[in-house]
């Protein structure tokens, strides 16, 4: 039944339209239609290019409105160019499509034929779908400026609208949070926090202002001021509560009877919450109290408890240790006090206990000694307070008492030091020596002098400061005067070497030739003696006897050269080291370092600075018997055929080399040596002057202002005598003074040992 009435209304319903479809008058009307839409459509596809004022207006409004709602992606001015324009052009399509759709249903009502969408946008363009998004991308890009500019200027005025009105402080907790932090980085004892501290906190306060999300750049500015608004706020607050309470903490206030840090917190938090209230409701809300503004309290009332404490300590010495007793420690138990820091740490530690106790009682009175008692116990600021107090009562009492058994002990176990007996001459030749300019420290001391053993374990250090200081007294001018008297030697041998070879040759009896001499000697210390303590003018034993020995050593030598008829006997050349002096023809030939030097060899030689060469030979070995006793070595022994043997380097073997020569022929000998000791005389003279620590000799300083250099002359040979030492050491001197007249560095004294036997 259904179906057969559904079959009917479908024929009555073709036949209708069968019959408009017929209907000229019909398809006219629908045509007519069909074409003002399709032109309506087609005028406003093809209409202005950019928006009006009104639709500039519109636009602005609802752009603006899309920008709040999406802020992040129009947060900068020129990030959000891009989606303004989507969006105007995503506009411009919905507009275009409301229009056509608007247009064909205005078709529809004015056609009684149908009139198809597809119909109307066909008749309008040719692609209406190109050309569509094509208009509203050229309408985009032309409207955008106008649009997009006061959009944004909506946009910000509604956000900066929403930001103040929506304000709010942080919460009570998170401020006092933050500042607690904030006291603890920057307040430093008993500062309170300055205004320009709190701008340590302005990313939070901007995080407070713009915390509904991002914000237009423009508002930026705004926030910031805003947010500065709040810092201010804030911190005017804080200063409010300070102003309260400054006077206690930082000028002590409080009522001269409080000792405790409790009481004197009590009473400073009391003023700080007077006329202190809180509205958390208000705009801006008051906070009330800061806990920061009672860390400061609290901070003041434990400073002032320590400082009136130690004012106490300040205006008594009841509790300090009396001398008597301080003494009687140290007596009872002197070996343990030697060292003043340990006996301090010691004296310190047994009268502290007690010293707690008697000052607990007189300071706290009735009703707090027990409190300091158990203070002073904990080992907080008041115990570290008193047992400074006490260490440094100790310390100057102690140093009186120490003074005075120092010197006891000093007169007891250093008789000689004070008798006069100090220096012999046996001890400043010790010193001299060892190249000592005094007495350097006390085990030094003890080489010359002689205290019992259960004696020295007793001395305290200040006696021993004393017994060096004593010491040197005497000891430095007498060195001083011992070295004067060798130099004045050295400057004989110069002078009267020619004399001597003349007196030898005609004959002259030795004894009267050490008469002259010692005659000569002391015709110049008698112009010499005058820089010198009136105490040591007389020559010292050793200097007459080194006298002797050169002047023997010097005849017995031109005596064998005589009688051997060798070549005429001249002084030492006074050209530089390694100088151009001919010596074809001496026999003395280097056994080792005189062959070519290869080019490796030149810069292990020139590395020499360095501290360290490759040697062959075994040449390093034999020298390491003279570690200490110089810091240059010249080793003369007798070598086959009738030759001799020199040995020359530092002890640990830096620039070490050997050679044979013959030892009738003395110049030639001294002047092949000279060649030989060039290179590493100048390598030693650089390095010093520059300060190195791997220098060929080891250049040090005494307490005096000049270097020294010591070289020891040992002589294992009958055959080398006396004036080969002189010569070589002429020469040695020479190049010294040459290298400093060219360098312009400061010339170091050289120290010469000569140990040639009679």
């Amino acid at each position: 039944m259904r179906c057969a009435l559904s079959t009917l209304l479908v024929l009555t319903s073709g036949i209708f339209l069968f019959g408009q479809t017929n209907d000229p008058k019909a398809g006219a009307k629908r045509m007519l239609a069909l074409r003002a839409a399709a032109e309506k459509a087609r005028m406003y596809l093809q209409g202005t290019a950019d928006a009006n004022e009104s639709a500039v207006d519109e636009l602005s409004q609802l752009l603006s409105k899309e920008m709040l709602g999406r802020v992040k992606e129009f947060e900068a001015k020129k990030t959000g160019e891009k989606p303004t324009r989507k969006w105007i052009e995503a506009w411009r399509m919905q507009e275009l499509e409301k229009t056509v759709s608007d247009t064909l249903e205005w078709a529809k009502e004015q056609s009684p034929l149908p009139i198809e969408r597809a119909d109307v946008l066909k008749r309008a363009a040719k692609d209406w779908a190109k050309e569509a998004p094509a208009k509203a991308q050229q309408y985009a890009k032309q409207s955008m400026e106008q649009v997009y500019g006061k959009a944004r200027e909506l946009a910000a005025g509604e956000q900066l609208k929403r930001l103040r009105d929506n304000l709010s402080y942080p919460t009570k907790e998170d401020l006092n949070g933050r500042l607690n932090q904030l006291f603890e980085e920057r307040s430093k004892g008993l500062q309170p926090l300055s205004t320009d501290d709190f701008n340590a906190l302005n990313d939070w306060f901007e995080q407070l202002v713009g915390k509904t999300g991002p914000v237009f750049e423009e508002l930026r500015r705004k926030v910031s001021e805003m947010s500065i608004d709040m810092r201010l706020e804030i911190a005017k607050q804080y200063q409010a509560q300070y102003e309260q309470i400054r006077l206690f903490v930082q000028k002590n206030q409080f009522p001269e009877s409080l000792k405790t840090k409790e009481e004197l917190q009590f009473v400073a938090l009391q003023a700080l919450n007077m006329n202190q209230g809180e509205d958390l409701q208000a705009t801006p809300p008051v906070y009330g109290v800061f806990e920061a503004s009672e860390k400061l309290v609290e901070r003041a009332a434990m400073h002032w408890e320590k400082n009136r404490f130690e004012n106490f300590l300040k205006s008594t010495d009841f509790w300090l240790p009396q001398k008597k007793k301080i003494e009687q420690a140290i007596r009872d138990d002197i070996a343990n006090h030697v060292p003043p820091g340990k006996s301090l740490n010691l004296l310190t530690d047994k009268y502290l206990s007690a010293v707690q106790e008697m000052v607990a009682v007189k300071y706290g009175g009735e009703k707090w000694s027990q409190y300091f008692a158990d203070s002073l116990k904990e080992g907080g600021a008041l115990t570290k307070s008193l047992s400074q107090r006490l260490r440094d009562g100790i310390k100057k009492r102690s140093q009186e008492v120490r003074k005075q058994i120092a010197e006891e002990q000093l007169r007891t176990s250093f008789k000689n030091l004070f008798e006069g007996t100090f220096p012999k001459e046996s001890q400043i030749l010790w010193f001299y020596e060892k190249g000592k300019a005094r007495v350097s420290n006390f085990p030094e001391l003890l080489e010359n002098i002689e205290v019992p053993s259960e004696l020295r374990s007793n001395l305290l250090e200040e006696t021993k400061r004393m017994a060096v200081d004593l010491a040197n007294k005497p000891l430095v001018p007498a060195l001083n005067a011992f070295r004067k008297q060798f130099e004045i030697l050295r400057v004989l041998e110069k002078e009267k070497l020619a004399q001597l070879k003349v007196e030898v040759v005609e004959g002259r009896a030795f004894p009267e030739i050490l008469k002259d001499w010692q005659a000569g000697w002391n015709e110049l210390w008698d112009k010499k003696k005058k820089e010198v303590e009136e105490r040591w003018y007389p020559q010292f034993e050793h200097t007459g006897k080194e006298l002797s020995k050169a002047v023997r050593q010097l005849y017995e030598g031109m005596i064998n050269a005589v009688g051997n008829n060798t070549p005429e006997i001249v002084q030492a050349p006074t050209e530089e080291l390694g100088g151009d002096k001919d010596t074809s023809g001496s026999e003395a030939v280097p056994v080792e370092n005189e062959k070519p030097e290869t080019k490796e060899e030149e810069k292990k030689e020139e590395k020499a600075e360095g501290g360290k060469q490759e040697l062959s030979g075994g040449i390093t070995d034999e020298l390491k018997v003279f570690v200490g006793l110089a810091d240059g070595v010249f080793a003369f022994a007798d070598a086959p055929n009738g030759k001799c043997r020199m040995l020359f380097g530092t002890p640990d073997g830096v620039g070490a080399f050997s050679l044979e020569f013959d030892p009738q022929d003395v110049e030639g000998a001294a002047s092949l040596i000279s060649q030989g000791l060039q290179k590493p005389l100048g390598l030693v003279l650089d390095g010093n002057a520059k300060g190195g620590q791997g220098s060929i000799f080891n250049l040090f300083s005494t307490n005096e202002d000049n270097s020294e250099i010591r070289m020891l002359f040992r002589v294992s040979s009958s055959k080398v005598r006396h004036q080969m030492s002189i010569l070589v050491r002429q020469q040695v001197e020479a190049a010294i003074e040459n290298w400093a007249n060219e360098t312009g560095e400061k010339q170091p004294v050289l120290l010469w040992q000569d140990e040639v036997e009679l």
